[in-house]
């Protein structure tokens, strides 16, 4: 599924139809990343606040989009807007608003905004997310990307070690994100057994 709605966004974009494209984006994975964003923040207010930022950086820079995967791209911005929102919490009031140049995608942003709040506010994902909490920032951003994502060992590696990560040190750095997934993994499934929230997550290993 990831690698042919790809390719359809790239079609999108190679016949001229960048709004579509975006619009399409924001529909498909708004609601996946604005989970990640709450995981990091814990405020929902605020994780509304954030997953506009990103709809915004998405808008900015979708010409910049090349032959890494999609998600792998929408989680590399989601990290920094979060990173910027802690260095600098004032930046989101500065910022210019690039949705409201778009009424289109405005529309889109906000219903994709919309199903993200009711989504984290119904009751077992209220308690789901609440266990992430007791998860580092770093641990849930692990969890996320692989267990619900299930993105390869490589691309989280690249993704967490920043661009600049040398090529010989990605499958040792992929190798000890590993090892330390699969001790989360197993600290997960115990709490929502404990909880009795549903089933312990299968996950990839």
């Amino acid at each position: 599924m990831s690698a042919a709605f790809d390719e359809e966004i790239r079609a999108l974009l190679a016949a001229g139809a960048r709004n579509d494209a975006i619009a399409r984006i924001f529909s498909q994975h708004g609601r996946r990343i604005g989970v990640f964003l709450y995981q990091r923040v814990r405020d929902l207010s605020l994780t509304e606040d954030l997953l506009q930022a990103v709809f915004e950086q998405v808008i900015q820079a979708i010409e910049r989009w090349r032959g890494q995967g999609l998600i792998a791209w929408l989680y590399r911005i989601a990290l920094s807007v979060v990173s910027r929102h802690f260095r600098d919490p004032a930046h989101r009031a500065r910022q210019r608003a690039s949705l409201a140049e778009v009424p289109a995608l405005a529309l889109v942003a906000a219903q994709a905004r919309t199903d993200t709040m009711r989504h984290l506010r119904t009751s077992v994902q209220a308690q789901v997310h609440d266990l992430w909490g007791e998860f580092s920032p770093d641990e849930q951003t692990l969890l996320h990307l692989r267990l619900r994502e299930q993105l390869g060992w490589n691309e989280i590696a690249r993704l967490l070690g920043g661009e600049a990560l040398p090529e010989e040190q990605v499958t040792r750095r992929a190798q000890a994100l590993r090892q330390q997934f699969q001790r989360l993994k197993t600290r997960l499934a115990r709490r929502v057994a404990e909880a009795g929230i549903g089933e312990p997550p299968d996950g990839a290993a």
